[in-house]
């Protein structure tokens, strides 16, 4: 085979995966005297990040090959460029967005694979000087690149050192025979496109760049090249086997020794003695060791010195949790016990750097994930830069550390079983495992995503297993026995989960099913085929946007059924990115933005947090729901309520208990519940003092919150952890209104129906039956009528395969309602009582789809008016609800009913039932894509303020109701495709509905819901409100 690839450049030769690039290992700094050690002095490192003189060219022919020579000044004219970074996202070349294709550059025939454009594979010229330190003197001097997009060629003063591929992993050259004193000249030709980029379809941007950093470093003639730390837990995991492997790399000098240093709170030799081979296995005793576990961090320092004789030559450490993993009875064990996985895919993204991202973003994405209660990452789908396992280590999170090999657009032929591209899988997988291995928080290795079946993952788990047999293996894509040591899959529905959690054999049943099968590596299957292996969901709750519905319906049965071990939310950030205009202001941007043609859109925004790091509303879900305490079931006979304990290893003397009683959102009283400690996986009922109802009609709320008792890196002491809230007596929906009593006149023309009293003039359009004026005494405050609304703007859950394909929009069912509603026509309209103080009129519309409308609107002499709508639709709908718009001096908003974020019906298990209050603006929420968005249930009440006064929208039924408040229309939030593009806020539109049906989330981009979440036909609907104005005192 390689024959074929003779003359081939390397970076179009699969079967070179690297010229004179050493072996991979673990990274640890190197000190040169025990000082240096203990207080962190780095002085055998230098970092090249920051500018570098940079050049862009068309493709590789056109290179001018004499810019990395040392005589050569041309690059100093040239640009400066950031490293880390992408060079799109500096103003050099196009982006392209896909999520399972490849750039129109890639050939993707399979008999002409690898095959790259001639003349369009942008290719990068970076050149940098360094001043090598003085005290490099005598030693061994290497370079690594930390990740470079997606091959490269690396030259120190002008001398041609080595190539690279495999995008995300380190890739390390000795230079020491080329470097000199003084100054010195770097040079890297970076090709954006090469045959690695065949496995790295990884549903991301396509760039190119160096990405990672780049550090000059020194080790002695003879160091300390690799080490493996491991253990064995035994006596019921009191003890530990601790466990090293110490690899040196140069001669092998007679009087070598080693010491070995364990630091917990106090020093312990483990190892002191003479060296006889440049490996040593030292295996020792540790008794009753401190655990490392997500909710218990402990680290240990492990330190390693190096002599010749007496002379200390090195010194390297790194930190080490002791913890065991097994796999027993289908369920997923740290350190003998079962754990969930409540965890997400995370993707190494910033909105300005890419895959250049800082340690300070990367640290607050992680301090994110743990106070919004997740306690996994899966690395989707490439190795992260080393930093973040570091943080995972020392925060407490379980990570799927995943290689850099995903082939999604080809993966039917591609790994496949062919030898060349087995070989490329496994050097990507074995450099993830020999640079991370000695991370704690690493719990599983993933051999990739979305890379088809064949017999290379059997290579590749065989290759991993002999640098590590310590840990499981994942791998999705290939169901073959043997293969990955859980029973992993993505997107599966609830009721497929339950199926396996029953342990089931699984036939695909519906349409859908079967339709999945064909994209998301799903195949029928036994249960003798899986029934002792966990189940895995590796991707799901497809977070798209304005979405995640039925989120806790998966949670629930995560915690039900005991072989089901969690999964990983799709995913955590947004790939938006920021464009900074001229006048400073900013446009977040996705595919198609930059003429590039060939694009999946907006398929890149599916983050709980937007690429800036804000939170979407989303979040606040997932931090209820994946909370390891629950406080439930609330009993009023003894006044208690049940407090589960789901922590796998800590009790719950971390947490205060706080109760509050709550008046209609405001809080009467509040005390500390004393609740002693629960055991791990324990529950405990406890008891409250009785309650004092006050004396009004009002609704009493009980509610209970976890909070943190002491600051937490993650979060400040008091921080709320979860919630319970309990309605002790509900909402009372015939409220005394003090209003002006005054009787009411009306009068009847062609057009209209002129309502008058002394707090208001009503007209009522008689030729379409809408409110269209409501004037209290300084002008019609109603900018756009009182009128029905059965659509939404487009979620990108609404919008399917038209995401991939614009012009299936035309066949979307829901443009179904768009139509109907643009028929929507008066029938009849009637006055069905009528009093000198008191008027009500029933209102019949026609619309198709719709058996039967009916609307009752009432408007009485004290200043209240009501509507109760009653329908019957014959299709299952979208949206069921009426829309006014104000004047947009209307800003200030109280909204009682559940937030203070937006939710949804299937996804608000994690907004408080509340007085919600604030301007307009926290009232909608900026998605990348702008879509529906804003929404409360079971709201009560909605006030809106201006200068004037106060209109409330209140709940009249039991049904209650749905409400949004935008500073624009629904139709131009519809128009707009980007944030951007939003009005100036020129109108205020509120939305008073029975309901919606739920976001969903189950699937990638397309609706999946279920009964309980959808406006299902052939159910009768029936809703009303109230309206009244306050003037302002």
């Amino acid at each position: 085979m390689k024959t074929k690839f003779v003359g081939v450049p390397n970076y179009l030769n699969p079967t070179v995966l690297g010229v004179h690039k050493l072996d991979a290992h673990f990274e640890g700094l190197s000190y040169l005297s025990q000082n240096d050690l203990e207080n962190n002095l780095e002085k055998t490192a230098i970092s090249l990040n920051g500018d570098w003189k940079f050049k862009l060219y068309r493709n590789p022919d056109e290179v001018e090959n004499i810019f990395q020579r040392v005589d050569d000044e041309t690059s100093e004219s040239w640009d400066n460029i950031k490293v880390p970074g992408v060079w799109e996202l500096q103003g050099y070349g196009t982006p392209y967005y896909l999520a399972k294709s490849y750039p129109p550059q890639i050939d993707i025939h399979k008999n002409k694979i690898p095959s790259i454009s001639s003349t369009d594979n942008p290719t990068g010229a970076y050149v940098k000087s360094f001043i090598l330190p003085e005290s490099f003197n005598k030693q061994r001097i290497f370079i690594r690149l930390g990740a470079v997009k997606s091959a490269f060629v690396l030259w120190i003063n002008g001398i041609e050192i080595g190539f690279s591929k495999a995008s995300m992993t380190s890739h390390e050259f000795e230079i020491t025979q080329y470097v000199k004193e003084g100054s010195n000249k770097v040079a890297v030709l970076v090709y954006k496109y090469s045959d690695g980029t065949y496995l790295e379809d990884q549903d991301m941007w396509f760039f190119g760049g160096i990405t990672r950093d780049v550090t000059i470093f020194a080790e002695p003639q003879t160091y300390l090249f690799d080490t493996f730390a491991s253990c064995e837990l035994i006596y019921d995991y009191t003890d530990a086997y601790f466990k090293l492997d110490v690899t040196l790399d140069g001669e092998l000098y007679s009087d070598l020794n080693l010491k070995v240093v364990l630091t917990y709170t106090t020093d312990q030799v483990i190892f002191h003695g003479k060296l006889d081979a440049l490996q040593t296995h030292i295996e020792t005793l540790i008794e009753k060791p401190a655990l490392w576990t997500a909710e218990t961090p402990h680290l240990v320092v492990i330190k390693i010195y190096l002599f010749q004789g007496q002379k200390l030559i090195q010194a390297k450490k790194f930190k080490f949790g002791f913890r065991s993993i097994e796999i027993k009875n289908s369920q997923f064990l740290i350190n003998g016990r079962p754990i969930k996985f409540k965890g997400v895919n995370r993707h190494d993204f910033d909105p300005e750097n890419a895959w250049g991202i800082s340690k300070e973003t990367r640290l607050k994405d992680l301090l994110i994930m743990k106070s919004h209660n997740i306690n996994a990452i899966r690395t989707s789908h490439y190795p992260n830069h080393p930093h973040l396992y570091e943080l995972a280590n020392e925060l407490g999170l379980y990570v799927i550390d995943e290689a850099d090999l995903e082939t999604h657009g080809i993966r039917k032929f591609l790994p496949d079983d062919q030898l060349i591209w087995t070989n490329a899988g496994i050097d990507r997988n074995t450099r993830m495992v020999l640079r991370d291995r000695n991370h704690p928080c690493i719990v599983m290795w993933s051999l990739g995503n979305e890379a088809g079946e064949g017999s290379g993952f059997i290579a590749m788990r065989k290759a991993v297993k002999a640098l590590d047999s310590t840990r499981p293996i994942h791998y999705e894509g290939d169901k073959q026995a043997g293969l990955s040591d859980v029973y992993s899959m993505m997107y599966p529905s609830t009721h497929l989960e339950i199926k396996y959690g029953e342990k089931q054999d699984i036939k695909p049943q519906s349409l859908l099913e079967k339709a999945t099968r064909l994209f998301l590596s799903r195949k029928p299957i036994k249960k003798e085929d899986y029934q002792n292996l966990p189940i895995l969901n590796c991707e799901y709750a497809h977070c798209m946007e304005n979405s995640l519905g039925n989120f806790k319906d998966h949670v629930d049965n995560f915690e039900k059924y005991d072989n089901l071990i969690g999964g990983f939310i799709w995913d955590f950030v947004d790939q938006s990115i920021k464009h900074t205009q001229a006048d400073g202001s900013v446009q977040w941007l996705y595919g198609g933005d930059f003429k590039e043609g060939k694009t999946d859109a907006f398929f890149c925004a599916n983050g709980l947090i937007a690429s800036d790091r804000s939170l979407h509303p989303a979040i606040s879900e997932v931090k209820q729901v994946y909370a390891n305490l629950s406080i439930t079931d609330y009993q009023i006979e003894d006044h208690s309520v049940l407090i589960k304990n789901k922590n796998v290893f800590i009790d719950t003397s971390y947490a205060l208990f706080v109760a509050k009683i709550l008046c209609e959102g405001n809080i009467i009283s509040q005390e500390l519940i004393h609740v002693p400690p629960i055991h791990p996986r324990n529950q405990l009922r406890v008891p409250l003092k009785p309650i004092q109802f006050p004396d009004s009609q009002q609704e009493i709320i009980l509610e209970i919150s976890a909070l943190e008792k002491e600051d937490r890196p993650w979060a400040i002491q008091g921080h709320e952890i979860c919630f319970g809230q309990f309605v002790l007596r509900p909402f009372n929906f015939n409220q005394t209104i003090n209003t002006i009593h005054a009787t009411l006149r009306f009068h009847q023309s062609k057009e209209n129906f002129l309502i008058q009293t002394n707090a208001y003039t009503a007209i009522l359009n008689s030729s379409n039956g809408l409110l269209e004026s409501l004037d209290y005494g300084q002008g019609n405050v109603l900018k756009s009528p009182l009128d029905y609304n059965f659509t939404r703007a487009d979620l990108d859950n609404d919008c399917g395969i038209e995401i991939f394909v614009p012009l299936m929009r035309h066949f979307n069912p829901i443009r179904y309602w768009e139509k109907a509603q643009s028929k929507l026509k008066l029938h009849r309209i009637e006055i069905i009582e009528s009093e000198s103080d008191f008027i009500s009129f029933r209102i019949r519309h026609k619309m198709p789809g719709l058996r039967k409308f009916e609307t009752k609107l009432s408007f009485s002499g004290d200043g209240l008016i009501t509507v109760t709508v009653d329908l019957k639709p014959k299709k299952d709908m979208i949206r069921f609800g009426m829309s006014l718009g104000l004047d947009h001096s209307y800003q200030n908003i109280d909204i009682y009913g559940r937030g203070p974020q937006e939710n949804y019906v299937d996804r608000k298990t994690g907004s408080k039932i509340g007085l919600v209050q604030g301007n307009f603006k926290d009232f909608a929420h900026d998605y990348m894509r702008p879509q529906e968005n804003g929404n409360h249930t079971d709201v009560r009440f909605l006030q809106i303020y201006n200068t004037n006064g106060i209109l409330r929208f209140e709940s009249i039924t039991e049904r209650l109701m749905e409400t949004s408040v935008w500073p624009y229309t629904q139709a131009e939030l519809k128009k707009a495709t980007h944030i951007h593009e939003l009005p100036l806020h020129k109108i205020t539109t509120v939305n008073l509905d029975y309901g919606q049906k739920g976001v969903a989330g189950d699937l990638p981009g397309y609706y999946q819901s279920y009964d309980q979440y959808q406006l299902k036909a052939n159910v009768r609907y029936r809703y009303g409100f109230s309206i009244i104005h306050h003037f302002n005192k």
